[in-house]
């Protein structure tokens, strides 16, 4: 799980076999009936403690099996996972939320970026660290890969990364001019604009430009 956010954590316990057992790595009886295993969940601790501390009290004990039972992904440096034929490297990032990571083949030049990386949709900076999520990409880009799964949006490559960099990087100026001249992060929402040689970028809510001043305003604060 690329974090911790519901549109990207929920549902987990789909991945389970219908059958209960002692853990995920049991072999059951699928609908076939050929031999099962439930896959493990990798995730970073940050991502199990938020997901398990907001589990209902009613939350059948198989959610709270997957969730005891999940694989930790160290959140300071890079893993990976060994299927066999190749492994995936994890890249443990912050910047969308504090606990991020990314899943790299890098032979086949392929990154899952989570929401690190939106295409063609302005992203949700409602837990952003904006000046984490800026590096964070950059690092993405620095790998050079020839498609980005982004979060959000279509597949991407490197022309769609430059753009989205450029849209990011345009926010923060809108911020840092709203820092300078007073303006509320509202009014630096609704001042700011996407160039147009950047291309059609969706809004899911009209107050994600607002939003994503008020996360540079608060970052800034807790700075001083």
């Amino acid at each position: 799980m690329t974090h911790y956010h519901g549109d990207h954590s929920n549902g987990a316990e789909g991945y389970l076999s219908e059958v209960a057992g002692p853990g995920p790595s049991d072999v059951r009886s699928g609908p076939s009936g050929t031999p099962r295993s439930d896959p493990r969940i990798h995730v970073t601790e940050t991502t199990r403690a938020l997901k398990t501390e907001g589990l209902p009290d009613e939350a059948p004990p198989s959610l709270l099996r997957l969730w005891a039972e999940v694989v930790l992904v160290a959140e300071e440096s890079p893993g990976s996972i060994d299927l066999g034929t190749r492994t995936v490297r994890l890249g443990p990032l912050r910047g969308h939320t504090p606990s991020d990571v990314t899943a790299d083949l890098p032979e086949e030049g392929i990154t899952w970026c989570g929401d690190l990386v939106w295409n063609g949709m302005f992203p949700n900076y409602m837990d952003a660290i904006p000046s984490r999520l800026s590096s964070a990409v950059r690092a993405i880009q620095a790998e050079d890969r020839k498609v980005y799964v982004p979060g959000h949006g279509p597949l991407a490559g490197a022309g769609d990364l430059a753009r989205y960099v450029d849209v990011i990087d345009g926010l923060e100026e809108t911020a840092r001019q709203a820092r300078r001249e007073g303006w509320t992060s509202a009014e630096a929402g609704s001042r700011h604009r996407i160039p147009a040689d950047l291309g059609d970028w969706t809004l899911f809510n009209p107050s994600y430009f607002q939003r994503a001043v008020e996360a540079w305003m608060k970052e800034w604060a807790m700075g001083d």
